[in-house]
């Protein structure tokens, strides 16, 4: 009878899982033709003869004017950069999977679909290397609370490619921890190369003093990172390069909302303060504080990190991904889905050991404060910017003390007690109830779950694309 409720309860999941993809699909869609979401400056971009890497600006609507059979356009005057800042290796995945149709209905359902896969993939290992008894019963609840997790909500709002990034990540660490070194180095090295992860991964060989793997890592790295050249010119090379070197550019996509990078708070709070301080000075300050905790990062695996009886190698690799969050100016609200590594870790631990109420406390609180950056994201003000940062590099910080805790846990190696699961999933379900919550009354994320979207085109002003030097009052 057990396993009938098991049954009925997958084949629920299942329902509301590909009913609220389609219902991503079908928004993604409508926000890709109001130029109103990340896949729409890359659908633009990937769709242009020049290069994928130019500078395109866009302008949001202000009014339309239909005279004598000819419509009118006018923009506002506030122009905003848009910028494809995707590696060549990704670019040209991204490119290829765009290019599958000439309509934006089918190619948005295959982004969302292909997504969903790789979720699914990403998903069944990390169980698999949990050992959750009787995993498959669970498999299509732990997708759906996936699926419902703010970083995901966002990621499908925006159209991003975390899901995408996923399971090359949970491969690379499933074959970490088996110690099969080669077949993980290779999977890291093409991670990095897809996003310019290498120092972090970098420092992992460090750590562990495996020279000839950090060269094998760095080698690899080069040929994925070089790869693309046989598809794109030195010319689009050269522009990206250009692109990662515009300091300003990087600080602007930064101080963003949801990005709760380290430099996203610092330069929000030198914006918050007035200070006179330059871009330049804004990065090197960060470089400092990113270095003093990549020290002190080394310097904790080497005192405490490398003794533990069990988990090493599990430990150092969600040290790895919290840290990279932390100190990337990639830290956007959607890449919080690596986290997903940590919470199978976390999982795989309170098999064996008791975990302290701390960990518990510390789990609860990374899950539920990025909750409260969504509140009013019409809203655009300052000081709710800076909040939003803030939020999320502490939910950052929240990870690093819960592995400190558990660590401490890990190194007692106190008889493991049978309520561990039960509160680690009493958290993650009330997490996905009170996302629903949130949803229900965020002024632009609801629209993710409204099958007509005729309130959306209402009150969701359109943007249009428009030349550089052009007059946002002019006809666009």
């Amino acid at each position: 009878m057990q396993k009938v409720k098991y049954i009925f309860l997958n084949i629920v999941c299942i329902f509301c899982f590909v009913y609220l993809s389609i219902l991503a699909c079908r928004q993604l869609s409508v926000a890709t033709t109001n130029t109103d979401a990340d896949y729409a400056v890359l659908y633009h971009a990937l769709h242009q003869n020049n290069n994928p890497y130019d500078i395109f600006y866009s302008a949001q609507v202000t009014r339309i004017e239909h005279e004598n059979q000819t419509v009118k356009i006018f923009a506002s005057a506030k122009i905003n950069k848009q910028i494809n800042l995707n590696p060549p290796g990704m670019t040209l995945f991204i490119k290829s999977l765009m290019h599958l149709s000439d309509k934006i209905s089918i190619n948005t359902a295959i982004w969302i679909f292909s997504g969903m896969a790789c979720a699914a993939l990403s998903l069944v290992l990390l169980m698999r290397w949990v050992e959750i008894p009787s995993g498959l019963l669970y498999f299509f609840p732990f997708l759906l609370l996936l699926w419902c997790s703010w970083p995901n909500l966002y990621n499908l709002n925006q159209g991003q490619i975390a899901l995408f990034l996923l399971p090359v990540l949970s491969i690379g660490f499933v074959l970490d921890d088996s110690r099969r070194w080669f077949a993980a180095t290779v999977m890291l090295a093409m991670l990095a190369s897809l996003k310019l992860f290498f120092l972090t991964v970098a420092i992992l060989y460090v750590l562990r003093r495996q020279w000839s793997l950090l060269f094998l890592f760095t080698t690899l790295f080069l040929i994925f990172f070089f790869f693309s050249r046989l598809y794109f010119s030195g010319a689009d090379y050269h522009a990206y390069f250009a692109l990662l070197h515009n300091h300003q550019l990087i600080i602007q996509r930064a101080i963003a909302q949801m990005n709760g990078s380290l430099l996203g708070v610092v330069a929000n709070g030198v914006r918050l303060s007035k200070a006179p301080v330059s871009v330049d000075s804004i990065f090197m300050i960060t470089s400092i504080l990113s270095a003093y905790v990549f020290i002190r990062w080394i310097i904790y695996d080497h005192r405490v990190v490398c003794r533990l009886p069990r988990f090493q190698n599990a430990i150092r690799f969600c040290f790895l991904i919290v840290i990279t969050l932390l100190c990337s100016p990639l830290a956007w609200l959607y890449y919080y889905l690596f986290l997903l590594i940590p919470v199978a870790v976390i999982f795989k631990v309170s098999q064996r050991c008791a975990l302290s109420k701390s960990v518990f406390a510390f789990f609860a609180m990374a899950l539920i404060l990025p909750l409260f950056c969504f509140y009013d994201l019409a809203d655009k003000s300052m000081l709710l910017q800076v909040f939003r940062a803030l939020v999320l590099f502490s939910s950052l910080l929240c990870w690093l003390f819960l592995f400190y805790f558990l660590v401490n846990d890990i190194m007692l190696d106190k008889e493991r007690s049978s309520k561990n699961h039960f509160i680690l999933s009493t958290i993650l379900i009330v997490y996905a109830v009170v996302s629903m919550i949130f949803l229900l009354f965020d002024s632009r994320m609801n629209y993710l779950w409204q099958w007509d979207k005729t309130l959306y085109f209402k009150t969701v002003a359109p943007s249009v694309w428009v030349s550089k030097n052009e007059d946002a009052e002019n006809d666009s």
